[in-house]
């Protein structure tokens, strides 16, 4: 869906408003990031985190440097070696953003949560973690783990 309305608007920007190839690619990419952002939020990495701002900067400088590139690439297909900016732009797609953006999605903009996990600790098994306290008389593993003996 990305794709679809990223192509669209590459299309009205360069054939109606008579933009550069580089310009409308530029801006599809610009309509079509904006969509997939909220799509791989929401969908694909089923991130959900309420914090939406610093994912918005992750993903809108991730998606800036690499539309520098894709322009790029679209300016020297398109325009230096004559391939029809459509086709252009969708071999720049494939090579900018297939691998490249997923792998900075997942592990820049939406990483996966670890969850926290809790220590095992003597204290956690015996109950206690007052000097002395065992309760190895009602939790026998806590005999074997707990180095506090009673007296």
């Amino acid at each position: 869906m990305a794709t679809a309305l990223d192509v669209l608007v590459l299309l009205f920007c360069v054939l109606r408003l008579k933009w550069s190839n580089p310009a409308g690619a530029m801006a599809g990419v610009a309509v079509g990031a904006t969509f997939a952002f909220f799509a791989n939020r929401h969908f694909a990495f089923r991130d959900h985190h309420p914090q939406l701002v610093p994912q918005a900067a992750k993903f809108i400088a991730a998606t800036a440097m690499a539309m520098v590139v894709h322009a790029l690439v679209v300016w020297c297909l398109a325009d230096r070696f004559g391939i029809p900016v459509v086709i252009a732009k969708l071999i720049a797609d494939v090579a900018v953003f297939s691998v490249g953006q997923l792998l900075i999605l997942r592990y820049l903009v939406f990483p996966r949560r670890v969850p926290v996990r809790r220590r095992f600790t003597v204290e956690r098994l015996c109950g206690s973690t007052a000097p002395g306290h065992s309760q190895a008389e009602r939790y026998p593993p806590c005999a074997s783990a707990c180095s506090i003996k009673r007296a």
